[in-house]
This record gives C-alpha cells, structure tokens and sequence, in this order.
C-alpha cells in the first residue's frame, strides 16, 4: 500500500515549485504596501515551515480540522466573521466594524492552470 508521504513526494513538489514561482512572480507586482504583498510576503518568508508536510505523511495539509472544533467557540464570542459579513468588536464608543476584504478577480486570474487541480 502507497502511503501519504510517498504520494506527497511524487505529486506535490512540481504544484508546490509552481506555487512558489508564481507567488515570488506576483510580489515583484505588488506595492510594498498592500495587503497582497503582506500575504505573499508571509507566505514566503515561511516556505520550508508550509512545505514540512511534503516530508511527512503524518502531516496534515491544513488546519480544517483545528478550525472546525473552535468555529463554535470563535462564533460565540464573535471573534469570527464571514466574507461577506461584517464582524463587531468592542463595545460602546469604542466600538469597531470590520469588512472583509475580498480576493481582486484580476489577481486570482494569474494563478497558473497547473495550480487549479490542487483539491481534486
């Protein structure tokens, strides 16, 4: 039987090299300052951190599962908002609104085709 890492490391590196090639392409266009560059920025600063999973089969490839047990917690205490609602915090004066801001078409329109079959 062929087990996660194995697959991982036959499937995973040329989608992941792909990735990478793309994100350090996109910052080159971004402005310092947006909210793009951050992500990207934070992205790449921790490449080998988002890339340990490739080594281990042990690893899970996200944090659906961590997320989805404090959703409930998170919901109550109104620390999480959905896209496209507007999540409070604070109280009286000091109240505060936060939009979430959502993904420009033109930027996801970049992401090469080879990176589109991640999930299936």
């Amino acid at each position: 039987m062929v087990d996660r890492r194995q697959i991982r490391q036959e499937k995973a590196p040329p989608i992941i090299a792909t990735l990478h090639d793309w994100m350090s392409a996109q910052r080159d266009l971004v402005s310092n300052e947006s909210a793009t560059a951050k992500a990207l920025d934070y992205s790449l600063k921790r490449w080998v951190a988002l890339t340990n999973y490739l080594d281990d089969g042990a690893l899970p490839i996200d944090q659906n599962k961590v997320e989805n047990q404090i959703r409930p917690w998170a919901d109550a205490n109104g620390w999480r908002g959905d896209a496209d609602k507007e999540t409070s915090y604070g109280h009286g004066r000091h109240r505060h609104v936060l939009r979430q801001p959502q993904p420009s078409n033109a930027f996801l329109q970049g992401i090469p085709s080879s990176l589109s079959n991640i999930c299936d």
